[in-house]
């Protein structure tokens, strides 16, 4: 086994083919701040996660979901309540837009920006605090939004 590792902008292919597989991702995200148009920061701040995670699938889902003891029935495992998965993979398509679909356990490591510049989470007016309680958590994020995926082989 090589210690390889290779970071890639990923294409929607790289991400497809990877369904199952553990890797780093770091996404970017424009986080909703409190005092809507008010905030003069609203719409200037820029969060940028990286976490190791696991990418989706079908197979990957209903096994997480069954582990977790929320599902009893193979036919709900498989529904969403939103766009549709291509084939078995990672990729959701909904509306015109493709999304990846993975497991996050943990917290992410985060970094804010305000227009492009590096700015401590504490002098971001408005920013939610919300801490979230669950251990595994799926997430889907817009697929132009991932900017870096590191592949150990």
């Amino acid at each position: 086994m090589s210690n390889r590792i290779e970071f890639v902008k990923p294409s929607l292919s790289d991400m497809s083919t990877r369904s199952g597989q553990t890797v780093t991702l770091s996404w970017e995200s424009t986080p909703k701040l409190k005092g809507g148009k008010k905030n003069l920061q609203q719409g200037r701040i820029t969060k940028l996660s990286t976490a190791e995670v696991t990418l989706g699938g079908t197979g990957m889902y209903a096994t997480r979901k069954v582990n977790e003891g929320e599902f009893t029935s193979s036919d709900e495992v498989h529904k969403r309540t939103w766009g549709v998965r291509v084939g078995n993979s990672s990729i959701i398509e909904h509306k015109g837009n493709e999304y990846v679909e993975f497991f996050l356990e943990g917290k992410p490591k985060t970094s804010y920006f305000q227009d492009g510049l590096h700015i401590d989470k504490a002098d971001i007016e408005g920013l939610s605090t919300t801490v979230r309680d669950t251990k595994v958590m799926i997430c889907t994020v817009k697929a132009q939004n991932v900017k870096i995926m590191a592949v150990s082989d």
